[in-house]
């Protein structure tokens, strides 16, 4: 005797179908967490790589950055750092992989918490060279003795500004971390931003053009989550959570605000 083969009948068939999509919703926002987390796990080692970089200059040199001694701009706080494994490629966060909206052929832009920061060059040998990034440097560790060296008689937040020996917990000493501009010069009074995907709250102005506003909002951005990656003075990098950011020791008289800004 033949027997008959029976096919599935429409209701098996919907059934499977909706097993399926049930499948499909519980595991695509777990693939999603699962590539945010690898993505950030790359920043972090960006980062710490960036500040075993200045850690071991540092080291090599005894003094800070002196940027009065670097031409090539806009590079004058990662050209220093060449010698020690960093490489353009290194100041691009995995998580910052979307194109910048408001990049232009002839200027460059702040980046957001998915887009990098531009920069483009201006001197005639190399006008036109366009620099990608997703960290900033933080300004107060410049050697203050060497910058700007002809205004140095009117700076009036020079006494800010570390120097060697750092006089603080150096573990809470950001070096680099996730921003929208290249470089971050913060005051505790500096406003959390209302804006988590472009930041940029207006910093504390402090003699006018020497701190022209680039404050923590540089940095307080939704890149991974409510938090940030930054690499430390000494060489340790982790990932922080947005309030926290006003903990860090920024500059050599820091002092955390009381409260620490709401979080939008």
């Amino acid at each position: 005797m033949c027997s008959r083969r029976h096919g599935f009948t429409l209701i098996e068939l919907l059934v499977v179908v909706a097993i399926i999509a049930i499948l499909i919703t519980i595991l695509v926002p777990s693939l999603s967490a699962a590539r945010a987390a690898g993505r950030r796990t790359a920043c972090l080692s960006n980062v710490r790589q960036l500040a075993q970089a200045h850690t071991t200059y540092v080291a090599d040199y005894n003094c800070l950055l002196a940027p009065s001694k670097i031409t090539d701009l806009p590079l004058w706080w990662l050209n220093p750092y060449f010698g020690y494994g960093v490489h353009e490629k290194l100041w691009l966060c995995p998580q910052a992989n979307q194109p910048n909206p408001f990049e232009t052929p002839s200027m460059g832009a702040y980046g957001n918490a998915q887009s990098p920061w531009v920069w483009v060059f201006v001197e005639p040998s190399k006008e036109g060279r366009r620099i990608y990034g997703a960290y900033a440097f933080n300004n107060w560790l410049i050697n203050a003795d060497t910058w700007f060296t002809d205004k140095n008689s009117n700076y009036p937040v020079k006494q800010y500004h570390f120097a060697l020996p750092i006089r603080r917990r150096e573990s809470n000493v950001p070096v680099f971390i996730d921003a929208v501009d290249d470089y971050i010069q913060p005051w505790p009074s500096d406003p959390a931003p209302s804006n988590l995907n472009n930041g940029q709250a207006a910093g504390t102005v402090l003699g006018g053009a020497w701190h022209n506003g680039s404050g923590i909002g540089y940095a307080c951005i939704a890149r991974h989550g409510k938090s940030v990656n930054a690499g430390f003075f000494d060489g340790h990098a982790e990932n922080i959570k947005l309030q926290q950011l006003w903990t860090l020791d920024w500059h050599s008289q820091w002092v955390p605000p009381s409260p620490l800004p709401k979080i939008p």
